[in-house]
């Protein structure tokens, strides 16, 4: 009687061995680096804790072009203006919807100073669909990002100098978008 009961454990441990692989390849697929549409800077994408402890993907800065934004000067939030864009958060709180598609996430735009919604379609292993929007999708706007090499582009530093502010710096903060 022990025998066939250990024959059943056995077969069930292989079976959630063997499928434990093909569902964390699934989690994965966007997992790794990303070449902004604009060639600009790489986001790193990974998983992360999203609300409630759910899964979720998240993205921050890995690299920026020589001579690109170093600080976020553009955050409508002036205590803000002054941290560094090396490995800033962009992208948080993005549920998977289907294979290829994750929804309900928000983007940082940090050259405007702005955060939509927004939503990540994989269109092929290296391309991505990045959409952001106000409101529905309908009215958004898409960049398509490219799958990169992470040493091709070196990890950003953050800069020794530190930030001094302009006149045009200290100005009101403007509400964001999604305020």
């Amino acid at each position: 009687m022990k025998k066939p009961i250990y024959l059943m454990m056995l077969t069930a441990c292989f079976a959630l061995l063997a499928a434990a692989p093909a569902r964390a390849n699934e989690e994965s697929l966007l997992e790794g680096y990303w070449l902004t549409e604009n060639k600009r800077a790489v986001v790193e994408i990974d998983d992360c804790d999203g609300p409630n402890g759910s899964e979720s993907l998240c993205g921050e800065i890995h690299w920026i072009i020589a001579g690109g934004m170093v600080y976020d000067t553009k955050n409508p939030d002036l205590k803000k203006r002054g941290r560094p864009l090396c490995d800033l958060d962009i992208l948080w709180g993005f549920r998977q919807e289907s294979t290829n598609s994750w929804v309900e996430g928000s983007i940082y735009k940090a050259d405007e100073g702005d955060t939509y919604n927004a939503q990540l379609e994989l269109k092929s292993p290296d391309r991505l669909n990045v959409r952001g929007y106000v409101g529905v999708p309908m009215l958004g706007k898409s960049q398509s990002w490219t799958r990169v090499n992470e040493r091709d582009y070196a990890e950003c530093k953050e800069p020794k100098e530190k930030w001094v502010p302009t006149a045009a710096d200290l100005k009101p903060a403007k509400k964001t978008v999604n305020e």
